[in-house]
């Protein structure tokens, strides 16, 4: 029994990083995409860039922030127990839940008025950063 227990907690981790694995592959192919699109089908996608930047070396990079947050639960919860005297009395604290701000800042860089490369910044990244 243990053995199967075992066994379905691998295969449930082969799962899921499988899964990350194809999540990663399915972003780089959806930027890569872009490149050689012009710059009107990237905002027809996206949206109207959060930031636009004009590089002196004539390359334009338009970028777009994505947000969320995730709470933590606490960390460490310590109880103090009376003794002697009233058994069973305790008090218990522990650190209140802990926003992490999460992001991802993915950029297109044009030049002549195409995608020529793109970048992504942030901890929140499929794949993490591409500078």
């Amino acid at each position: 029994m243990k053995n199967t227990h075992a066994f379905a907690a691998f295969f449930l981790i082969l799962l899921l990083a499988g899964c990350a694995g194809a999540s990663v592959e399915r972003n780089t192919e959806r930027m890569n995409g872009y490149i050689g699109q012009n710059e009107e089908a990237v905002i027809k996608a996206w949206g109207v860039p959060d930031k636009v930047y004009k590089l002196d070396s004539g390359i334009k990079i338009i970028s777009y922030d994505e947000f969320s947050d995730r709470f933590d639960s606490p960390t460490s919860t310590v109880c103090i127990g009376s003794f002697p005297g009233n058994f069973g009395y305790s008090t218990c604290a522990g650190g209140p839940s802990r926003r992490v701000r999460l992001s991802c800042e993915r950029s297109f860089h044009l030049k002549g008025g195409k995608v020529v490369d793109w970048s992504q910044h942030g901890n929140n990244c499929p794949g993490g950063e591409k500078p």
